[in-house]
């Protein structure tokens, strides 16, 4: 017989060892310092060339910050990847200061994109691309990484995040009746003054990859964009569960972004990866919130005037 000790320590390992497939529910947090690795198993004169490219996609809309290779290079870790465990991935992230790890490699006649989260470990993002048999791989390598990429910020479901402006100092402030909030959404000609905007929350109930059919997008807030400026929005806010949840790094979703990106895939076999999407049923108006809070300190102040009262005739 096993003592209740032993059993407990058993049980504990089993937990601590347990893929993310069988914890409790993950919420991603936002990506903005990432790592491409060179290309593994690719040894082609534009294997370099194609590094370079995913890079620059990555970074063309200043959304995301890569590290460089100079970077790399001084903290020892300029080396191909293949497959990178939970602790090799953690540990990577923080020499790096990496949110997320992409590690391409060459497999055969494909290639393979993983990304993985800096944070937890976990295998964030997977995809792969076929090299056309009639061509030399080196002749397709960038174009391919390139896909891949853009793949990847395509299946990507926020385009921004939340700020906080440092003279306000708060992320939801009062303008007449309106409440408003800053956004940032990096350099995007298509975005325009009265888009709409939702704030999200990610989270997945397990399974090998995070972003795929167990993967939940929860709208937790919307607005309209009032005004643009740069790499920033101010947004008017529609409706929300409460401001406490609009926190600075909250996922910035834009409606507008994902009918263009469906736009482009059409014709294409590739489909979204999200399998769950929903509304919070919380969502109020901004004017209850404030009413809320009329009659609160409504209350408050009878009650003050009653105290007075009181002490008064006393």
């Amino acid at each position: 017989m096993i003592k209740p000790s032993l059993s407990f320590l058993l049980l504990f390992l089993i937990f601590c060892t347990a893929p993310l497939s069988l914890k409790a529910q993950y919420e991603h947090r936002l990506y903005r310092r990432l790592t491409v690795f060179p290309i593994a198993d690719a040894n082609l004169t534009n294997a370099e060339e194609a590094w370079w490219q995913m890079r620059d996609i990555l970074t063309k809309d200043q959304r995301f910050m890569v590290a460089g290779k100079r970077l790399m290079i001084n903290r020892g870790v300029f080396f191909p990847k293949r497959e990178l465990s939970p602790g090799d991935t953690i540990i990577l992230a923080k020499i790096l200061e990496a949110h997320a790890l992409f590690v391409p490699m060459v497999n055969e006649r494909s290639l393979i994109l993983r990304v993985y989260d800096g944070e937890s470990g976990y295998l964030f993002w997977e995809a792969s691309e076929n090299f056309q048999a009639a061509l030399p791989i080196n002749e397709q390598i960038i174009k391919v990484a390139s896909q891949l990429a853009l793949q990847f910020l395509q299946e990507l479901p926020y385009h921004g995040f939340q700020v906080i402006d440092e003279s306000i100092g708060k992320a939801v402030y009062d303008v007449g009746s309106e409440m408003r909030t800053q956004i940032f959404i990096g350099v995007n000609p298509r975005i325009a003054v009265g888009d709409r905007v939702q704030w999200i929350k990610l989270r997945s109930n397990g399974g090998k990859v995070f972003l795929g059919r167990d993967t939940q997008v929860e709208v937790i807030a919307e607005g309209l964009i009032h005004s643009l400026a740069g790499d920033r929005a101010v947004v008017t806010l529609q409706g929300l569960t409460k401001p406490e949840d609009l926190t600075e790094n909250s996922l910035i979703r834009l409606p507008k972004e994902i009918q263009f990106q469906r736009e482009q895939k059409k014709g294409e076999e590739r489909t979204s990866n999200l399998s769950s999407e929903y509304l919070s049923s919380q969502l109020r108006k901004p004017y209850e919130f404030k009413k809320d809070h009329d009659e609160a300190t409504t209350s408050l102040a009878w009650i003050a005037n009653l105290v007075a009262f009181i002490l008064l005739a006393f």
